[in-house]
Order: structure tokens, then sequence, then C-alpha cells
């Protein structure tokens, strides 16, 4: 975690709590947001030889299964042979306006919806022998759960 400012950690009626200066919040707000501001992932899978550990590969595409009750901004890359610099691109999300029970006016606010799976193939670009998935998230007000991913790659690749 970073950004938290923290010093010090509590719990009050089972729900953790951190303290700075002159301030006190709730670690995990229910709310999906971030006093407000977006949530921002920046997640890397552990890396993986696919079954041929001396084989290099060329990955080309990645399909990660999403339960989410909104479209967040997503991000797929990914890193080779243990490089875990950042391969993603910058994301900007703009909530959508789903109502929250017992403040939405009813027959008015437009109401969210359960997890939904998305799995959507998206291009990714990578020559090596181990590849891990990287997945950049940007979201408020959203339920994001990353479940498994679908990798597409060519064994033997000699190029470069």
């Amino acid at each position: 975690f970073t950004g938290w400012g923290a010093n010090c950690w509590g719990r009050y009626a089972d729900n953790p709590y951190f303290g700075g200066n002159g301030f006190v919040g709730r670690a995990f707000d229910p709310g999906y947001e971030d006093n407000s501001a977006n949530i921002e992932t920046n997640a890397i899978q552990a890396f993986n030889y696919f079954g041929s550990r001396g084989t290099q590969k060329y990955f080309t595409r990645a399909r990660p299964a999403l339960f989410t009750d909104g479209s967040p901004s997503i991000f797929v890359g990914v890193n080779v042979d243990f490089d875990t610099s950042d391969t993603t691109a910058a994301l900007s999300f703009s909530p959508n306006s789903a109502g929250v029970w017992n403040t939405g006016t009813w027959d008015v606010s437009v109401w969210g919806s359960d997890l939904q799976i998305t799995n959507n193939w998206q291009g990714i670009t990578g020559i090596g022998y181990c590849a891990a998935v990287h997945l950049k998230s940007s979201s408020a007000g959203l339920q994001i759960e990353w479940a498994a991913t679908d990798v597409v790659y060519q064994k033997g690749w000699a190029g470069v």
C-alpha cells in the first residue's frame, strides 16, 4: 500500500482504522473509493514458464477474467524473464452515476448491477522464457476481482 500516511493502526467494531497527522481513516472502506478519489491498482502475477522452461516464447495476447459491477479502466501488459518494471500505460477513469441504496431517488436513479464477468482479449508484446501478466486498473465506486488470466504465445521464437 502506498500513499496512506498511516502512523498507527487500530480496530473498531471489527473494522481496521489508521491514524495520520490530524486524520483518522477507515481502511478498506466498502464504498470502493479512496476519499472521493479513484482507486489505482498495479498488479503483476507470478512468473510462469508455461510448461517449457528452456524454450523462448513470443507472448501476443492475454485475457484477464475480471468480475466487476461496472466498467473500470483496465490495461494489460506482460513482463518477461523476471523484469518487474511497469509495462503498462497511464489510465484515467470517469465514474458512472449509479444510485446508492437508501440514498438514490426511487424511479430516478440508475442502479448498479451484481458482479459480472468480463474476459476480453487484449494485445500484449513480450519475448522471453517466462512471463507474468501485468494489470493496471482505475476506478471509483466499483468492485473488481481478478480471477484468472489466459495467455497466448508462440513457442521457439527465434527473432530479435
